[in-house]
């Protein structure tokens, strides 16, 4: 079992050297994340450390297509098995939030889809952001009914942050491999481009009352 949390018992810290998506390697640069839990929330706190642009991330919309620039992300579905169906929770230096539910039915092997998108609010995620000087972080409480609560506290889940390399002149500016790094805790390993969406890589999470 990778992460074992008991509701109202402390916090988790996870290896803060992420791994980049495409081959594993080391990100060389850290991404601090603590969990913890209570009756209500898998409770998440990260810090994204060594980020030079924060300020140059203008996405400010709920739902906006945050993933094309600066993210933090949250990856969560029930049971023990690959899931071919999970919740994706992002949030941007901005506090803006994108919030979907997933239908994976290939696990990465064929595309996936969204099956529905919440408002934060309507979900009943509560986040928040703080910027400092060469780093970002915040917090995600997700509440469990969101991702469901099965009988035995299992969960499959990752995380993952973008990471911007460069300087981009236009507010409109997207990611992409030659311009951003993209890390994860636990590697998705997807070859020449990197990709997320491979729950056969998500970690094992259970959650005990």
């Amino acid at each position: 079992m990778d992460i074992i949390l008991k509701h109202g018992e402390g916090t988790v810290e996870l290896d803060p050297v992420f791994k980049h998506a495409t081959n594993g390697l080391d990100a060389g640069f850290r991404t601090r994340v603590t969990l913890g839990a209570d009756e209500r929330f898998l409770k998440v706190n990260f810090m994204c450390e060594d980020n030079l642009f924060t300020e140059q991330n203008s996405m400010k919309v709920h739902n906006a297509p945050l993933y094309n620039q600066e993210v933090f992300e949250v990856f969560i579905g029930v049971g023990e098995e690959d899931p071919t169906a999970y919740f994706e929770v992002e949030i941007n230096p901005n506090n803006a939030v994108w919030i979907g539910e997933i239908a994976n039915p290939e696990l990465g092997n064929g595309p996936q889809r969204i099956v529905r998108q919440l408002e934060p609010e309507a979900a009943g995620i509560a986040h928040g952001t703080e910027v400092k000087e060469g780093a970002w972080g915040g917090f995600l409480h997700i509440p469990w009914e969101l991702a469901g609560e099965p009988a035995g506290g299992d969960y499959r889940v990752n995380f993952y942050r973008i990471r911007s390399r460069v300087s981009h002149a236009d507010p409109d500016w997207e990611c992409d491999a030659e311009t951003c790094d993209f890390v994860c805790w636990r590697s998705t390993l997807s070859g020449a481009e990197p990709a997320f969406h491979r729950p056969r890589r998500f970690g094992h999470l259970k959650v005990q009352r």
